[in-house]
């Protein structure tokens, strides 16, 4: 989101419109949370903070931990705690369950894959660098 949408929007508008703009888009992408005033927003302060962080670090980078983090928190003391959501250890999995746990394997392989690609790039710039 912040890596590729933001910039973009970065590029067009400026940087305080790009930052709302992507946290709004962020905000959206989470309406499968449930459609409750309050959850989208959290997310949408969730997305300025982000976006706002990524913005004055000019990388996502800084951005990734406090990502884990807030996630870590709130699949550990939030998640379970939800009335309205139902563990799949006591109703078991389905199809949507399945349809996730693809998608995340298959983002984490394009992920290393593209991560892979480029070390390699940057190994070859370095090479490229050092012989002139």
């Amino acid at each position: 989101m912040r890596g590729y949408l933001q910039t973009t929007l970065e590029g067009q508008f400026q940087p305080a419109t790009a930052v709302m703009l992507s946290s709004f888009i962020f905000t959206l992408a989470h309406v499968t949370q449930g459609l409750s005033v309050s959850k989208l927003t959290v997310y949408f302060l969730v997305g300025v903070t982000f976006g706002t962080m990524a913005f004055l670090n000019d990388s996502i980078l800084p951005v990734i931990p406090v990502h884990i983090a807030a996630d870590l928190v709130f699949f550990i003391f939030v998640w379970p705690r939800d009335a309205t959501r139902e563990l799949i250890w006591h109703v078991g999995t389905d199809v949507w369950f399945w349809l996730h746990v693809v998608q995340a394997v298959g983002f984490t392989v394009l992920s290393l894959l593209a991560l892979r690609q480029l070390h390699r790039l940057a190994s070859n710039n370095n090479v490229s660098a050092q012989i002139v």
